[in-house]
């Protein structure tokens, strides 16, 4: 989030922004919180999937929620290494590919080599239609965010949010404390930091609240924002 602040007030500032997550990143988490910004859009996302090993580690046990959820954020997929399967084992790792990602658009590559539009002009190319309006929906979690437009204890709010009761896996965002100082504010599960920031050029906080298994409790949270002291 700092960086992304700080990447705005440049001059020039930059036409695209490409942020390339871990191999187990989340990007559809990632995007929720880059809508954070106002200034900032979502052109598109890009998977890239390994087209070698794909269907084995999209069914582990252990990497299958990952790679479902990576999938079902993607608005186009390039399905890499694509030269080195057999035809017959390409055709049904194709074949796997689209029954998890229906009507998203695959493009197979070798060494990921593609036009420089496919990643940075995905809106554009595949018709992404995409908002700036909270209740994202992927998979099996929802994002939602909420503006909160008062000086809060980061400790209060935070303790509050990670409760068991609430299902939230992530909670991210910036806010302003009650001692007047800017706080980035982020969690997983129970754990969770708060870290000083520059001060924003925004009049509210916004934080985006993610859940695993939808619909988030709308209103219990607003009603935690709204009662903090």
């Amino acid at each position: 989030m700092e960086a992304l602040i700080d990447l705005d007030q440049i001059d020039p500032v930059p036409d695209h922004l490409l942020i390339e997550t871990s191999g187990v990143g989340l990007p559809d988490a990632i995007t929720g919180l880059v809508q954070l910004i106002p200034r900032y859009t979502i052109d598109g996302i890009v998977v890239l999937a390994d087209a070698e090993t794909l269907s084995n580690r999209g069914e582990d046990r252990y990497l299958h929620d990952t790679i479902t959820r990576q999938l079902a954020a993607a608005d186009v997929v390039m399905l890499n290494k694509a030269d080195l399967l057999a035809r017959k084992a390409s055709a049904e790792t194709r074949r796997w590919l689209e029954g998890k990602i229906a009507e998203i658009p695959i493009v197979e590559t070798v060494n990921a080599d593609v036009p420089l539009a496919i990643v940075l002009d995905v809106g554009h190319l595949f018709d992404v239609k995409r908002t700036k309006t909270p209740g994202h929906h992927h998979a099996n979690h929802e994002a939602d965010v909420f503006e909160i437009d008062r000086l809060v204890y980061p400790k209060a709010l935070m303790d509050k949010l990670s409760a068991q009761a609430h299902g939230l896996i992530r909670v991210n965002g910036f806010i302003q404390s009650s001692d007047g100082r800017f706080c980035v504010i982020q969690s997983v599960g129970r754990r969770w930091a708060v870290s000083e920031t520059s001060p924003t050029d925004e009049e509210k906080g916004r934080i985006v609240c993610i859940t695993h298994m939808p619909p988030i409790d709308t209103q219990a949270i607003s009603r935690i924002i709204n009662e903090l002291d």
